[in-house]
C-alpha cells in the first residue's frame, strides 16, 4: 500500500521556470485517465513515426494505464515530470520496427546522438542497429535474463512543458512523442516478470488505436 515516487535523473534544467514541473499535473491526471479508457478498449494498436517506426501488436485485454506524476492512492506510482498513458502489448503477438531517436532511458546521454533501430517478431526485441545501441544490448545482455528482451509497454506523453534535450523523464513526456520498452511488463497487468523494465524514446510519433489516431489532447 505505499506510495512509490521516483525522480532519477534531474538537472538544473528540469527544474527550470517554465520547465516541465509548469505542468497542470492534476488537470493532465484526468486528461491520462480518459485516454487510458481508450486502451483499455482498443485491441489492435500501430504505433508509427516520420522516421521509419512501424509497430503492430494487439492490447486486447490489457488496461491502459496513466500516470501524472503524482502519486496519491495506496500503492500509487509516479515518476515526475514525466505524464503518459500506456499499456503492455499482449506477448508473443507484436511485429515491426521502432527508430528511436530520444533517450535509452539512464544507459547513457539522456539525449541520443544518432538514432537506434529496434526489430521486435513475436513480441521479442530481435536486432538493434546503429551506432548507440551498443548501450541496450549490453544492458540486456548483461541482465542475463532472456525475459529482458519481451517488449513490455507502449505509451504517449502528454505533459505539453516537456521539451527536447531535458532529463529522461522530461523526454519521456513529450507532447507528440511516445516510448516502447523492453523488459518487465507485470505492472502493465503482463506476466513477463523480467528484472527490470527499459524504456526507449521516441520524440515524434503516432498511437493508433483501431485504426484511429489517438489525440493527446484527449
Amino acid at each position: 500500500g505505499a506510495r512509490y515516487l521516483t525522480v532519477p535523473g534531474l538537472t538544473w534544467t528540469t527544474l527550470r521556470p517554465g520547465g516541465p514541473f509548469a505542468a497542470d499535473f492534476h488537470a493532465l491526471g484526468k486528461r491520462a485517465a480518459r485516454l487510458a479508457e481508450r486502451l483499455d478498449a482498443a485491441r489492435e494498436f500501430q504505433l508509427t513515426s516520420e522516421a521509419g517506426t512501424d509497430l503492430r501488436g494487439s492490447f486486447e485485454g490489457r488496461a491502459g494505464r496513466p500516470l501524472w506524476g503524482i502519486a496519491d492512492a495506496p500503492g500509487g506510482y509516479a515518476a515526475p515530470p514525466d505524464v503518459e498513458v500506456g499499456a503492455s502489448p499482449v506477448e508473443g503477438g507484436a511485429e515491426g520496427v521502432v527508430v528511436v531517436d530520444g533517450s535509452l532511458l539512464f544507459l547513457g546521454p539522456d539525449q541520443l546522438a544518432t538514432s537506434v533501430e529496434l526489430r521486435f517478431a513475436a513480441g521479442r526485441l530481435v536486432d538493434v542497429a546503429g551506432p548507440e545501441g551498443w548501450r541496450l544490448t549490453d544492458a540486456l545482455e548483461r541482465s542475463r535474463d532472456e525475459r529482458m528482451w519481451s517488449l513490455a509497454e507502449v505509451s504517449i506523453g502528454l505533459n505539453p512543458f516537456s521539451r527536447p534535450g531535458g532529463s529522461a523523464l522530461e523526454l519521456e513526456g513529450i507532447v507528440g512523442g511516445a516510448h516502447v520498452a523492453v523488459g518487465n511488463n507485470v505492472a502493465y497487468g503482463g506476466s513477463t516478470d523480467a528484472r527490470s523494465h527499459i524504456d526507449c524514446v521516441l520524440l515524434s510519433a503516432t498511437l493508433s488505436l483501431d485504426g484511429e489516431p489517438l489525440d493527446p489532447a484527449g
